[in-house]
């Protein structure tokens, strides 16, 4: 009898789990696809050069966890198109475009970031040094 009381006890447990609603939390889901619109700086209040504190105009889409840019500076910052993933509070991109060698590597979007989504708006950040990457978008 015991065995069967347990064995009952099991099915009703895993029946219970399978019928449970599985809330994905990650940043894909989180992350409306579509378009975002907004703006690029690379934000230093130390430099005073041509490279830094510019203000771009940017285009950013996401499907699924791919997305394509634009910006309407040459390579500032450099978008094209790629691949991402996400953890927490980070997102990753994969940028799978060939660049050039004739600008700073370090303005594509490739890499580690940190992300904030509010609402439809999203904001990707990555601290460079004394520098500070800020895209602000806003759903379209």
């Amino acid at each position: 009898m015991k065995i069967n009381r347990l064995t009952l006890f099991i099915c009703i447990a895993f029946i219970f789990v399978l019928s449970c609603e599985y809330k994905d939390t990650s940043i894909t889901t989180i992350i409306k696809s579509g378009t975002y619109k907004g703006q690029f700086i690379r934000n230093n209040p130390y430099i005073y050069s041509p490279n830094y504190n510019i203000v771009a105009n940017v285009t950013l889409v996401f499907n699924g966890n791919k997305f394509s840019g634009e910006s309407d500076k040459a390579k500032y910052p450099a978008i094209c198109n790629g691949t991402f993933n996400t953890t927490g509070q980070e997102i990753n991109f994969e940028n799978l475009c060939v660049w050039t060698a004739d600008f700073d590597w370090s303005i594509i979007l490739a890499g580690k970031y940190q992300i904030k989504v509010d609402g439809n708006k999203l904001s990707i950040t990555r601290p460079t040094g004394d520098s500070t990457d800020i895209y602000n978008l806003v759903l379209q």
